[in-house]
């Protein structure tokens, strides 16, 4: 991963705010949504380094569609113990490069997508 960007919920405004690249963005976005972290216990959430099939970046808290056979809807996360992202619920598949993951909502946006029938 060669870009370092974050993203945090902003409970109040109901989006997701996203930080730039360089050092002077990072610093804002930190110093512009300490509030959401501390007060509202919002998770900041980093970029993967990778794109769906459709050139949106995938973030930590993101839900995907993989129509493979390990398929569904998968949640985004990262795991300290292998320090790499891992799709959720299955423990252990790292997310690689790959064209037919989409992105199609977040943990906050869209909870729903996750719940099991």
């Amino acid at each position: 991963m060669d870009i370092i960007k974050f993203r945090i919920y902003d409970p109040i405004n109901k989006k997701m705010v996203y930080s730039g690249a360089t050092p002077t963005m990072l610093s804002s976005f930190f110093s512009r949504t300490a509030s959401f972290n501390t007060l509202h216990r919002m998770q900041y959430q980093m970029f993967t380094g990778l794109s769906d099939c459709n050139g949106k970046e995938i973030f930590e808290g993101d839900i995907i569609f993989d129509p493979t056979e390990y398929g569904g809807y998968k949640n985004v996360a990262w795991n300290q113990g292998m320090l790499a992202f891992e799709l959720r619920p299955m423990l252990g598949l790292t997310i690689r490069a790959s064209d037919r993951y989409e992105v199609i909502g977040n943990t906050y946006e869209n909870p729903e997508l996750l719940e099991t029938p």
